[in-house]
């Protein structure tokens, strides 16, 4: 089985994603200028409130 490579252009300089689990969230950070950044936060509200503020 062969894995197909998708590509897109870059439209915007800076994002981030989040990947939304039920006992945890990880948010990605990354674009021009600012180094890329992974971080991982637990789904209390309190934790929840840290990745807000990140």
């Amino acid at each position: 089985m062969s894995t197909k490579i998708v590509t897109f252009d870059q439209v915007i300089s800076r994002g981030c994603g989040i990947d939304v689990h039920k006992q945890n969230i990880v948010a990605t950070v990354s674009g021009d200028e600012i180094v890329e950044e992974c971080r991982t936060f637990q789904s209390f509200t309190s934790d929840l409130q840290l990745c807000a503020g990140w």
